[in-house]
């Protein structure tokens, strides 16, 4: 009533995070949704899997490439709405049709769901260039905002989070779909010339091509002069950098204490802390549940809930950051069919894109297959 958020149980601000099994016990009297939608869209999944005929390499081919429900209604498992009508927005998300019995059951299919916020004309750029049929995930797009060391309760207000939090910002670039002609150098003669001071041959293994070429006084060890570069010349993708786009979630992981004395990794996906500050959620007694300036449920982790690797956010709340902030909510999902040896190993797949981008009461953009080679 005052102002103040009051933390109980096993939370202390100078020592540790939480209590896991106490933890557990404040869970009960959250009064979160369950969305029924999302263990539904798994189920499609797996019975058409198991229905699926991959009996030869050419009705394999036709799995792998045909779409099917599970990539089919991904969509709809990103706008949600609870028994009390309430509406939510999954961010950032995995799914798949499980991988217990891939020894036996041979098929999967996976995605995941990299949510960001990002600038309209941002979300265009993305858009054509799915648009295109090109690839938009790259090893900086797909990743998660994570950190080690900065506890549940300490986010984001702590000063230790304003420099973890500048590293939510990703620097993106998109392919144009046009290359470039470069001339780049050949150091092949480098290796050559290491070897030989070296005394070794070119069918030596482990060469290591940390060597001084300068002595103590300056002078060179070895005459560098008679290492020959060469020039020539490739093909090279040329690629559009469009700017910094934000993280829409951060994992907090708490993975060990210093006595030993946690058995298990215990982590929270939460709201971005653009997001948290802009809109003054807070966490009450339960961690990973977010609450606004009025008391009612605003954010929370469906790991929790429901087993499900997601943060939902309140629709209302989250409409009320894009106008306030004039950017625009993007998904770029990353994912893949697999097939599947009776040892796990997987015997071949293929690649799919696509992104989402949220319109207010819809969402465009649709998940397309990348054709062998297309990858990053």
């Amino acid at each position: 009533s005052n102002g103040e958020i009051k933390f109980e149980g096993a939370w202390d601000p100078y020592v540790r995070d939480f209590d896991p099994t106490l933890n557990t016990n404040f869970m009960k009297d959250v009064d979160a949704p369950i969305f029924s939608v999302l263990d539904k869209h798994k189920a499609r999944g797996i019975e058409e899997n198991k229905s699926s005929d991959i009996s030869t390499a050419e009705l394999s081919k036709v799995w792998l490439e045909h779409k099917g429900v599970f990539f089919q209604d991904l969509k709809k498992t990103i706008i949600l709405t609870d028994d009390n009508g309430q509406q939510w927005l999954s961010l950032s998300k995995y799914c798949d049709t499980g991988r217990k019995n891939l020894d036996l059951e041979k098929l999967c299919v996976w995605s995941w769901l990299y949510a960001y916020f990002m600038t309209p004309d941002q979300a265009d750029e993305f858009l054509n260039c799915a648009e295109k049929g090109l690839t938009v995930i790259s090893n900086d797009i797909a990743s998660h905002h994570e950190t080690y060391t900065i506890f549940n309760r300490e986010y984001p207000w702590a000063p230790s989070c304003k420099e973890f939090d500048e590293y939510a910002w990703v620097n993106a670039h998109l392919k144009t779909g046009e290359k470039e002609t470069v001339q780049v150098s050949d150091y092949s003669s480098f290796a050559a010339f290491l070897q030989r001071y070296r005394g070794m041959t070119e069918d030596d293994e482990n060469v290591s091509y940390d060597v001084e070429l300068m002595g103590e006084d300056g002078d060179d060890i070895f005459p560098v002069s008679e290492i020959k570069y060469k020039e020539e010349t490739i093909q090279r993708e040329i690629e559009k950098e469009v700017g910094k786009i934000l993280h829409a979630t951060t994992e907090l992981l708490w993975e060990e204490e210093y006595d030993a004395s946690k058995v298990e990794a215990i982590s929270r996906n939460v709201p971005c802390g653009k997001l948290i500050e802009t809109m003054n959620l807070r966490q009450m007694d339960a961690d990973g549940f977010f609450y606004d300036i009025e008391g009612k449920l605003a954010a929370f982790d469906t790991t929790i809930t429901q087993n499900i690797n997601s943060v939902v956010v309140r629709k209302d709340i989250l409409d009320s950051f894009l106008d306030q902030t004039g950017l625009k909510l993007v998904w770029l999902v990353d994912a893949e069919k697999e097939i599947h040896a009776r040892d796990f190993s997987t015997i071949s797949w293929s690649d799919w894109e696509a992104v989402f981008v949220y319109e207010g009461d819809h969402i465009v953009g649709d998940i397309h297959w990348l054709p062998e080679g297309n990858r990053w």
